[in-house]
């Protein structure tokens, strides 16, 4: 009888060190590498269209986490910086084929370094001189069916 106790015992402790592992791993490897991996394949996706003609690839960016307003959600994005002589209705007009949904392919005019969607959270590395040249912000938001993403800690 004593036995058996002992055996119950360590298969008890056994149980409940796998499970405080099993948490530990996923939620300080697992998810956040997932998370960011997610990120990375928004972006991948970006660069897979070819920049406008006349437009030059400056900078680029994409993160996950609670990118924007309070609450606990995972968000991934992806912005790539271009400095073009076309207009913001030229940009819209050559990504709008691209867009899967209303969260792809956004143009907005670039004005310094901080990233306006991302609530001036990120930065790009934005040259100090840039009088005269028009540079835009083509950026996505992304999602995930990764049952555990939120379980990283930047979804906090």
């Amino acid at each position: 009888m004593k036995k058996a106790g002992r055996i119950i015992g360590i298969a008890m402790i056994s149980l409940l060190l796998g499970v405080i592992l099993f948490y530990f791993l996923l939620t300080f490897l697992i998810a956040p590498a997932v998370n960011d991996q997610t990120a990375e394949t928004l972006y991948e996706e970006m660069l897979q269209i070819p920049l406008p003609e006349g437009a030059d690839f400056c900078d680029s960016r994409y993160l996950a986490g609670n990118l924007v307003g309070n609450g606990n959600k995972m968000q991934y994005f992806a912005a790539i910086l271009l400095r073009t002589d076309k207009t913001g209705e030229e940009l819209e007009a050559y990504y709008a084929p691209y867009r899967e949904d209303e969260w792809h392919f956004l143009v907005e005019i670039q004005q310094g370094a901080a990233i306006s969607p991302l609530e001036g959270r990120e930065e790009f590395s934005f040259p100090e001189e840039t009088r005269g040249e028009e540079y835009y912000i083509v950026y996505s938001w992304g999602r995930s069916d990764f049952p555990f993403q939120d379980w990283d800690l930047r979804a906090h």
